[in-house]
């Protein structure tokens, strides 16, 4: 499976970068395969993917919708073709 690490600042302050760079040197051997990130306002994301099937190679997180929602998901969808 893939790492996340997300961080959210109640108070409204921007994340400190600090942090999320170890985040990053410490996810990094689990999401050896591709790396996406977000940062906004108090929100930051980071996503480390491990790519384990052939469709996970077109993946893009987090995912940004066209309106500006923003998820991240590592898991498994059964039953698909």
């Amino acid at each position: 499976m893939s790492a996340q690490f997300g961080i959210c600042n109640l108070d409204g302050r921007p994340p400190d970068g600090t942090t999320l760079d170890k985040a990053r040197l410490l996810l990094a051997p689990y999401g050896p395969d591709y790396e996406g990130s977000k940062r906004q306002a108090n929100i930051a994301m980071l996503y480390r993917a491990l790519h384990t099937t052939r469709e996970d190679r077109r993946e893009v997180q987090p995912d940004i919708s066209c309106t500006g929602v923003t998820i991240m998901w590592d898991g498994r969808l059964d039953n698909r073709d």
